[in-house]
């Protein structure tokens, strides 16, 4: 499903269809993307939208740009040194592009869509969870925190590795929590995209409902109708809470562990 699907979706779940023009939904474009918007919001507070880059080690280098790599990201959530820990990781990564056809700083958390059941990248992750661990334990490891400069608008994203590397140079595979803003609709598979419509629904549900309750009715020519805003922002928040509950039992995709 794209935004323009989405749309057509939620005006037709309110009652307005293509084959009966005289129904029509009062909602504009822009209340509509921000009602997906606000799904995307609720989605990534409980459950998190995640990905995979990497960056290029430098000699006597310790702060890397994260957001100079990808817009998106939020906050780096794990990240690990393969170079430094043992492993040879050019098989895997390589593996990783044959899958997804896209380099990794771009890739998906999977190639399927999120929600049909396909993580071709899981073996990466759980892989590079094993090696960090291993290197943790012998203490040749670099460490690595994250943090935003807010004297830059927008924020530069900076993944500090510490200490700076020397003599080991390679790769920092990172995994990150995509920033709301940027996720696409086109990211999600069945198992996902519901809680998502159906959160959507309910904020264009709530918003409808706020423009119809200032008039109970308005005059037409078969007589006054009455308006459903009052209505609508109860279904609004009634359907909110049933999907607070279930989104709590909604198991995202394996994330790395938390040193």
């Amino acid at each position: 499903m794209n935004i323009t699907e989405y749309k057509v979706w939620v005006k037709r779940q309110l009652g307005e269809d293509e084959g009966c023009p005289s129904v029509k939904v009062e909602l504009s474009d822009k209340q509509l993307e921000q009602s997906l918007q606000n799904a995307f919001n609720w989605f990534s507070a409980h459950v998190g939208v995640y990905r995979e880059a990497s960056i290029d080690l430098v000699s006597s280098q310790s702060e890397y740009d994260v957001s100079a790599i990808s817009p998106s990201v939020y906050e780096v959530v794990e990240a690990w040194f393969p170079s430094t820990s043992g492993v040879d990781f050019g098989s895997l990564y390589n593996g990783l592009l044959d899958i997804s056809g896209i380099p990794l700083g771009d890739a998906p958390l999977a190639s399927g869509a999120w929600g049909d059941n396909s993580y071709p990248q899981t073996t990466i992750v759980q892989t590079l969870q094993t090696a960090g661990s291993f290197a943790r334990l012998l203490n040749s490891d670099l460490d690595w925190e994250f943090y935003r400069d807010p004297t830059v608008v927008p924020a530069t994203r900076i993944l500090r590795v510490m200490p700076a590397p020397t003599t080991q140079v390679g790769k920092c595979f990172f995994q990150y929590s995509v920033d709301p803003g940027e996720i696409k609709l086109e990211w999600f598979g069945k198992k996902y995209l519901y809680y998502l419509q159906q959160w959507g629904l309910a904020d264009a549900k709530y918003i409808l409902g706020r423009k119809r309750s200032k008039y109970s009715s308005i005059p037409t020519a078969g007589g006054e109708r009455q308006l459903d805003g009052e209505a609508l922002i109860s279904e609004s928040m009634t359907d909110k809470e049933k999907l607070e509950e279930k989104i709590d039992d909604l198991e995202g995709p394996p994330l790395p562990m938390v040193h």
